[in-house]
């Protein structure tokens, strides 16, 4: 939760506490404090969950969704691969889990959106993963972190780097086919 959704929801609590102490409602201190809190958590968690994405002032790109990765990777002499992405997303977290048919998949340990302090101010899309070999595969677990810049809400493009046998590092591209999540 960012400093700035503690202080929204701070300013909420406190004006539903003025409201419930009204003289039309009946409450004592505590309860118009244990109603107020109450309320201002359901209202942040509905918004950080849901609302976010409909909200038009929300600068916060939404790419949660379903996409097709095409893959080049320096690995074995360089490959090329595809692969399905499945981002989840709420206003406060991002995960990511990959799927390559066959080879296995990978989880984000870690995800973050940053806007980037260059003049065209776009948005990146920053995580490290850990992979998942499939059962009788060679390949080895390993970890390795990606960065996309988010060209457009259905578009991510970039490059990604492991801790793989001589550092390998390759491109990627993810395009949104779905923004169902399942």
């Amino acid at each position: 939760m960012t400093k700035k959704n503690i202080k929204f929801i701070c300013t909420i609590a406190i004006f539903l506490f003025l409201v419930l102490q009204l003289p039309y409602f009946t409450l004592t201190l505590s309860s118009a404090i244990s109603y107020a809190v109450s309320i201002a958590a359901i209202l942040d968690i509905l918004y950080d969950h849901f609302l976010w994405r409909y909200n038009p002032l929300e600068k916060t790109p939404r790419i949660f969704g379903t996409y097709e990765e095409h893959c080049s990777s320096t690995y074995k002499d360089g490959i090329e691969y595809t692969a399905k992405a499945i981002i989840r997303q709420t206003l406060s977290s991002i995960t990511v889990h990959e799927y390559a048919e066959g080879s296995g998949s990978a989880d984000s340990i870690t995800a973050t959106l940053i806007k980037s302090s260059d003049v065209d101010g776009t948005w990146r899309l920053y995580y490290t993963y850990l992979t998942h070999p499939a059962a009788g595969k060679s390949d080895d677990m390993h970890e390795g972190t990606v960065v996309l810049q988010i060209k457009n809400e259905n578009e991510l493009e970039g490059y990604y780097f492991t801790n793989r046998t001589s550092q390998t590092k390759g491109n990627q591209t993810m395009v949104r086919i779905s923004k169902n999540t399942k």
